[in-house]
């Protein structure tokens, strides 16, 4: 493996020399200060309203929107110019954020209206993900393409930081519909550095009916072990891992760690460990990306053990932060990974399948954590999680071709 020796970080930056990927970046930048910032202010618009069973109804809707359109979105982008696909998810998030903005700012906001405004903000989340991914081999030289994931990487732990910080002040100072409004706006500027954009579109191929090319879709990710054994991984995660985390943490941090301070700080620490793991996916270029990947998973348990202990927070917001190191690393040698193994006019449709298959387990992890904790206890789920993120990354590592896939990046210097 290979950290880029011999190379500098101007090099690595030189990505944003290319046009096309610096008006990309700007735009995603300020569309993942919104994401970040967005759920801060939909939540206190919706507890000013009702209650947390309102809240989980139009969070739910959102998330519905999502997985459902997600795969139909895979089609899609690999159908349509990936660039006027994002742009129509920006207008769509903006023109849901700006109605609910306006029904919260005015006192006319019902829970229903709500609801259904978050399901089509989740529909314009579902559109964004596969063909923002597929576009960025689009914008870019092919040999700076993990820079340019990185950089990306980079600008969402940036603004997962400043976002939800900039969101709290807004929503005490000016209230959630104020929240609401730049959030809405943070789509539109997004939009304004699309439009310029050339990117070159993916060669497509023969075009057939929807449900065809849905199958072709599953049978680009089928035909390639180490993919579709690491989606299942990732649906694996998404009912035994994260939700337990999300759960049991909170649970745990307010009965024995002082209260929501502490589980601040630990997020905290975890954000500003993802953003320096973007630092080191900028340079880091493993022989053997896959193998990396799901070793990477092994630093996680620790934290989750001491978490369940209730050891002391600086020592468990230490591990949080580590922890927060390796997530940009795997996601940028996954993304990178997949642009690259895969035909770019299939691009769109397997990265939706590979976001589908940790959508669609989600739920079902949040719905089982709560009894669980009632059942085992905090402690006892995160022991479990603890456990279930060592024998996923183990299982999937025994895929031979997980660990023998090589990665035939060469670095680009200048």
């Amino acid at each position: 493996m290979s950290y880029g020796s011999g190379v500098s970080w101007r090099s690595d930056l030189a990505v944003l020399r290319e046009r096309d990927f610096r008006l990309l970046f700007i735009g995603r930048s300020f569309s993942a200060f919104g994401d970040a910032l967005g759920p801060v202010a939909i939540t206190f618009a919706v507890l000013d309203l009702g209650g947390a069973g309102d809240l989980g109804l139009v969070l739910g809707a959102q998330a519905l929107g999502l997985t459902a359109f997600v795969l139909v979105a895979g089609v899609w982008a690999d159908r349509v110019p990936r660039r006027r696909l994002v742009l129509i998810a920006d207008v769509l998030r903006l023109v849901a954020q700006a109605v609910t903005a306006v029904l919260v700012v005015t006192g006319a906001a019902e829970i229903w209206e709500l609801a259904i405004l978050g399901f089509v903000f989740g529909a314009g989340e579902a559109i964004f993900m596969p063909a923002s991914s597929a576009l960025i081999p689009e914008t870019v030289s092919p040999l700076r393409l993990q820079q340019a994931n990185a950089l990306l990487g980079m600008s969402r732990a940036a603004t997962m930081i400043a976002g939800p910080a900039a969101g709290g002040v807004l929503v005490a100072t000016a209230g959630p519909g104020a929240a609401l409004v730049v959030h809405a706006a943070t789509y539109a500027i997004s939009a304004a550095f699309l439009l310029p954009m050339r990117a070159r579109r993916a060669p497509g191929g023969e075009r057939s009916g929807f449900l065809r090319e849905l199958r072709e879709g599953y049978r680009e990710v089928r035909s390639r072990r180490w993919l579709w054994s690491s989606i299942v991984g990732f649906a694996l995660f998404s009912v035994m891992a994260f939700p337990a985390y999300m759960i049991a943490g909170p649970v745990i941090a307010k009965d024995e760690l002082g209260g929501p301070g502490a589980w601040a700080v630990i997020l905290t620490a975890g954000s500003i460990g993802s953003l320096l793991g973007s630092f080191v996916a900028l340079r880091f270029r493993p022989r053997r990306p896959m193998q990396v990947c799901w070793l990477l998973c092994l630093v996680e348990p620790p934290q989750l053990v001491l978490l369940g202990l209730a050891g002391p927070v600086p020592a468990i917001a230490f591990l949080s932060l580590l922890g927060g190191v390796t997530f940009p690393v795997f996601e940028t040698l996954w993304t990178t990974t997949i642009q690259r193994e895969v035909p770019p006019d299939a691009l769109g449709r397997v990265t939706s399948y590979d976001w589908f298959g940790s959508l669609v387990t989600a739920p079902l992890g949040y719905a089982l954590a709560g009894p669980l904790v009632a059942l085992v206890g905090a402690s006892g789920l995160l022991y479990l999680a603890a456990v279930a993120i060592v024998v996923i990354p183990l299982a999937v590592l025994a895929v031979p071709d997980v660990r023998r896939l090589q990665s035939s990046e060469r670095v680009v210097v200048g």
